[in-house]
């Protein structure tokens, strides 16, 4: 790696002063790399900066394998000193941070993931830019000279930012890291006018002297990843790195110094967990599941529909599976064209999918009583549950998960009656009547019971 000096300045967020030891944290957000991002790259090579859009910082975000990917890291720091110079005092931000990107298969302990690709869209290696394989983030407004990266200087096209004077230029090791990002003073100084006044702190939420945006409220650094990811689940890990230092709270910042920093007492790192299914999912809102219901048609008297639910216990199926079974899912959103490729069914199989509207219904076949029925949306992006389950108990009219004398009774009392909404389960042969032949139906798997997992 690099290092790279400028005329420059950082200031990191004191987080409310904390009397804990001091702590500097890092913290991951993840966002892919159009709208918002991409008007910002467009920004950044036509001459007019903006401000870093920040991404999401949740886990269990949905991706799709052809998606370019975008991380940011933001800081925050918080505490008293504890150990070396400065001790006792409450610290006043971050002198220095350095930190490595690592993407690993599944958990963070799982392998690194060379198909990472690190790499920058706004860093491309062309003209002045010092590195290719990575962007520090156009986050910092300091005393509202014009958004910059942390490793631009004051001048040129696009305009710097913060001026710091130290750069750590990031390398893109090929296994699936990128080590050894930072940026930070050597001292404090404040000579010559206010765009050389070092400011305390890296994000406070106001500059001081008239300052806009700081760092620790928008990301510090930024970069680009994937685009060849294989579906799975991944984690994205920051990792604090030596030369994480804070500003002592014993020194007076209102004049020259020639040392202010030390290192923080502990540093923290994040991670963030996030699933990669088959083609693309960026650009377009990722669809949610709203309701599930397990279908049958019960002949001349129509379709009735069994509530199942996305999560918790899960439903019981008591009818057998007739001759057009199937399960119904209502998305908030049109989850577009849709195959039975795009379902996970277990006990039972697939035969066509419809899509009206929000409604996907997958017909079924092959369905095995006495078993837990699954379907999962697994061929397109789905935002939180994506499965529902039923207990398929034959002649379980009750929903107690398991067939007796009650169920025989349920049913015995209902001979004849017209099948209606309040009573289709008990036609459990589904021929739009009940009959002699139902209460055979519950006789003949009298104690029979199924439990899907929970």
């Amino acid at each position: 790696m690099g290092i790279l000096k400028l005329a420059s300045v950082v200031p990191v967020l004191v987080a409310g002063q904390a009397f804990g030891a001091s702590l500097v944290e890092f913290k991951a957000g993840l966002q892919c790399a159009s709208g918002s991002y991409a008007q910002y790259v467009s920004d950044w090579k036509g001459g007019t900066p903006s401000l870093f859009p920040a991404g999401n910082q949740s886990d269990g975000q949905t991706f799709g394998a052809n998606d370019v990917l975008v991380w940011d890291v933001t800081l925050t720091a918080s505490g008293v000193q504890q150990n070396g110079a400065g001790a006792g005092q409450p610290i006043k931000g971050v002198a220095n941070f350095v930190f490595d990107i690592e993407l690993h298969a599944g958990t963070a302990g799982g392998p690194l993931v060379a198909a990472a690709n690190f790499q920058s869209n706004v860093n491309d290696g062309t003209g002045s830019d010092p590195t290719a394989s990575a962007a520090f983030a156009a986050s910092c407004n300091l005393f509202n000279l014009g958004p910059g990266r942390v490793i631009d200087g004051l001048g040129g096209a696009p305009k710097g930012g913060p001026k710091m004077v130290v750069n750590t230029l990031p390398t893109n090791d090929g296994t699936g890291r990128l080590l050894g990002m930072g940026a930070g003073y050597q001292e404090w100084r404040r000579t010559g006018g206010v765009g050389n006044i070092t400011s305390a702190g890296v994000g406070m939420t106001t500059i001081p002297n008239g300052g806009g945006d700081g760092f620790g409220i928008v990301p510090l650094a930024e970069g680009q990843f994937g685009g060849s990811l294989l579906p799975g689940t991944y984690t994205l890990v920051v990792k604090p790195a030596d030369g994480t230092n804070v500003l002592r709270g014993d020194i007076d910042l209102s004049q020259n110094q020639n040392s202010f920093a030390v290192a923080a007492d502990s540093t923290a790192g994040d991670s963030i967990s996030f699933t990669v299914v088959a083609g693309s999912n960026c650009g377009t809102p990722t669809p949610s599941i709203v309701s599930a219901s397990s279908l049958r048609t019960h002949g001349a008297a129509g379709q009735f529909g069994i509530d199942l639910p996305l999560a918790g216990t899960a439903a019981v199926e008591p009818r057998a599976a007739g001759s057009t079974p199937a399960v119904r899912f209502t998305f908030d959103q049109a989850p577009g064209a849709l195959d039975c490729g795009d379902f996970t069914i277990t006990n039972g199989s697939c035969l066509a999918v419809n899509v009206n509207g929000n409604d996907a219904t997958v017909g079924l076949t092959g369905l095995v009583k006495n078993t837990c029925l699954t379907v999962a949306v697994t061929g397109i992006a789905v935002n939180g549950d994506n499965d529902v389950s039923a207990d398929l108990i034959e002649g379980d009219v009750g929903s107690n998960r398991i067939v007796n004398i009650l169920d025989l009774t349920a049913v015995k009392n209902a001979l004849l009656a017209p099948v209606g909404a309040g009573n289709f389960r008990n036609d459990v042969n589904v021929n739009g009547t009940i009959n002699i032949l139902d209460l055979t139906a519950v006789k003949n798997n009298l104690l029979a019971n199924a439990k899907c997992p929970q």
